[in-house]
């Protein structure tokens, strides 16, 4: 059964939707990397306590994350621009600095 997940500085340009399908995740680390976006599919993962996606040219965080309640995500260091979800950004589930 896999908890955690560590995929830093892998030069990543995607993941596959079958990530969704390891529902036991509770900590995904893909810091460092080349993702422009993330698997919607990934909201899904009830489990997912900590996302870590610092220094990736993100441009949107999914909606679906906002049904994942107990998760915190850390987009340090992601584009100025990168679209997130206002209702994400209320709920106080991210850790980022703008820029």
């Amino acid at each position: 059964m896999l908890n955690e997940l560590n995929l830093y500085r892998n030069q990543l340009q995607n993941l596959p939707t079958e990530i969704e399908q390891l529902e036991n995740l509770s900590w995904v680390a893909l810091g460092d990397n080349q993702l422009q976006s993330l698997p919607d599919g990934m909201g899904q993962l009830q489990n997912l306590k900590h996302l870590i996606l610092q220094n990736n040219p993100l441009k949107y965080i999914p909606e679906e994350f906002c049904k994942l309640k107990n998760i915190k995500i850390y987009v340090f260091g992601t584009p100025k621009d990168i679209l997130i979800p206002e209702k994400l950004k209320e709920m106080g589930l991210l850790s980022y600095k703008e820029r």
